[in-house]
């Protein structure tokens, strides 16, 4: 035999060696390996911890998740002045405890005071007017209202007579004005007639002390005939004095004496012209001069007159203006009278009528307008008091005596009103509901467990800078005997999910195929564990909800367990990889 064929067979016995082998070791694998591997544990198991093997058991199930957040007082008040003014007193100080309704704040109030009282009394007025109004008109009213009505005609009764009287002095007083005026005319004429007298008998007196010629004859015989003309107009001018009936009687004897001093005057001028004729004598010379006397005296008794009526005409002029005011006053006493008329007319109407419904209505706005004006006093008057609206602890106070204020004055606590406000994560806060417990602990004591209650959760989220979206859960708080504060830092672990009656098995016990996302268990069967694929549910940092796959106890192999080998389609890979 050669070599060659000697090399091939030795190396067909080596592979047949290593075949069978192969294959006792693989029978060995897959019937005593599992086995001795379990015997071989259950034998440390009893050596060492017996929660190697674990059974699935019905029970309840919590899943639960932390969250911080800090302890905030319920009830916090920021408590404003409700007007400005200088703070008079106050009450309290950073750290009192204060009572609902207690005084913190007080302002100066005499002011604020007075304008209560002020409103108060004009609410009054204002009630006790509508009273009347209502009440309507007792008889005694209605008979001073007639009694009333009747002096108002009486009087203006009278005032219309007097105003007839002031008319008719009115009337008279203008007559005698008007026949002073006449009179003053005539005697202006009297004065220049009797000047002219005088001129007459100088220019006599003076031709016959220089002697007669044919001039002055002749001037001696016009003025002759101009004291003619003066008698007629004289005449003329009495007459019509005579003839006027409403003429004083001193105004014709005013005018008779005129007259006769006119004739004179003629026969004074016809003697002159006599004389001039006839030439002068120491009789015609002595009795020119006597003329001239005359006429002097004349005209200073004209003058006189002159002088007399001027003084009448202004004491008439006087008589006529204070008439008239007396008139005017007259005329406005009966206007009064009639509208006092009228008004007593119109009350006595009202009340037989009583009042009317706009009267009404007035009246009684006037009176709801009055109270608005004294609750605005007193609210006024309220917001200089500032007081506590709940028991707590001030923390803060920013007012002083005497400065003026308005605005932010005290903050206040309710320390009794803790609660813990979380920043739970919108991935769990689907989990959560009001009446839910939750474990507290606070930074301060870390070791005390505290057990709070969720009382509220926030209907809007919150952002932070990072965009992490949160809601806050506000939970109550026993704090026991704690002195716990407001802004303490808490940590809360709140149950998200729960179950209740049903299959659990230790976290321990789950194995996850993270690639394929199955779990799987070993599952013990007579003297192996079997790797069993399991559906899970709900967990907790202990437990694991086992919905399908296993049974309430169904024993559990917590480890390392080989799989069997399949020799039903040939040998495994493994051993085809180890053909030459």
């Amino acid at each position: 035999m050669g070599p060659r064929k000697r090399s091939t067979r030795v190396r067909w016995i080596i592979l047949a060696v290593v075949t069978v082998v192969v294959v006792a070791a693989a029978v060995w694998l897959v019937k005593e390996r599992p086995l001795a591997q379990l015997q071989q544990r259950l034998a440390l198991a009893a050596d060492s911890e017996a929660s190697q093997f674990v059974t699935a058991f019905i029970g309840d199930l919590s899943a639960k998740t932390t969250a911080s957040g800090q302890l905030l007082p319920q009830r916090e008040a920021h408590l404003a002045l409700g007007i400005a003014g200088r703070v008079k007193e106050v009450y309290v100080q950073v750290g009192d405890e204060v009572r609902a309704g207690d005084v913190l704040i007080q302002l100066e109030a005499s002011s604020l005071e007075r304008a209560v009282r002020s409103a108060e009394q004009s609410l009054a007025i204002q009630e006790a007017s509508l009273t009347e109004l209502r009440r309507g008109a007792s008889e005694e009213e209605i008979t001073v209202a007639k009694a009333q009505l009747e002096s108002a005609k009486a009087n203006l009764t009278q005032t219309q007579a007097g105003l007839i009287s002031a008319g008719s002095a009115l009337t008279k007083a203008r007559l005698a004005r008007e026949a002073l005026a006449d009179a003053d005319v005539t005697v202006k004429a009297n004065l220049r007639s009797a000047q002219a007298t005088l001129n007459s008998a100088q220019a006599k007196l003076a031709a016959l002390l220089k002697g007669a010629d044919a001039e002055t004859v002749e001037q001696a015989r016009l003025n002759w005939e101009q004291a003619k003309n003066n008698l007629w107009k004289a005449q003329l001018e009495r007459d019509a004095v005579y003839g006027n009936p409403a003429s004083p009687g001193y105004v014709r004897e005013q005018m008779k004496a005129a007259v006769a001093n006119a004739e004179i005057a003629v026969r004074l001028a016809e003697i002159s012209y006599l004389q001039a004729q006839e030439g002068a004598t120491e009789e015609a010379i002595a009795a020119a001069r006597a003329t001239v006397a005359s006429a002097e005296t004349q005209v200073a008794n004209a003058q006189a007159q002159v002088d007399d009526l001027d003084n009448q005409m202004a004491q008439a002029e006087a008589a006529v203006a204070q008439v008239e005011a007396q008139v005017a006053q007259a005329e406005a006493g009966v206007l009064q009278g009639e509208a006092a008329v009228a008004q007593a007319e119109a009350n006595l109407a009202m009340l037989l009528k009583g009042p009317s419904k706009e009267k009404l209505a007035m009246a009684e706005a006037q009176v709801k307008q009055a109270q608005i004006s004294l609750e605005e006093a007193q609210d006024n008057l309220a917001k200089a008091t500032l007081k506590a609206p709940f028991d707590g602890i001030v923390t803060a106070v920013y007012v002083e005596v005497g400065e003026w204020a308005s605005g932010l004055a005290v903050d206040l606590m309710d320390s009794s009103s803790l609660e813990v406000v979380l920043d739970v994560d919108e991935i769990v806060i689907g989990g959560l509901a009001v009446g839910q417990q939750a474990t507290i602990t606070l930074e301060t004591w870390p070791d005390e467990e505290l057990i709070g209650e969720i009382v509220s959760i926030a209907p809007k989220a919150t952002k932070s800078a990072s965009e992490i979206v949160t809601y806050q859960v506000h939970l109550s708080l026993d704090a026991g005997g704690l002195p716990v504060r407001a802004g303490m830092t808490t940590n809360a672990e709140l149950v998200t999910a729960s179950r209740e009656n049903v299959l659990l098995v230790p976290n321990r016990a789950i194995i996850a195929d993270r690639q394929t996302g199955k779990y799987y268990v070993n599952l013990v069967q007579g003297n192996t564990a079997v790797k069993t694929e399991v559906t899970i549910g709900l967990r907790d940092k202990n437990h694991t909800e086992i919905t399908s796959g296993l049974d309430e106890g169904d024993q559990l192999f917590i480890g390392e367990v080989s799989e069997k080998l399949d020799f039903s389609q040939g040998p495994p890979p493994e051993i085809r990889r180890l053909r030459p």
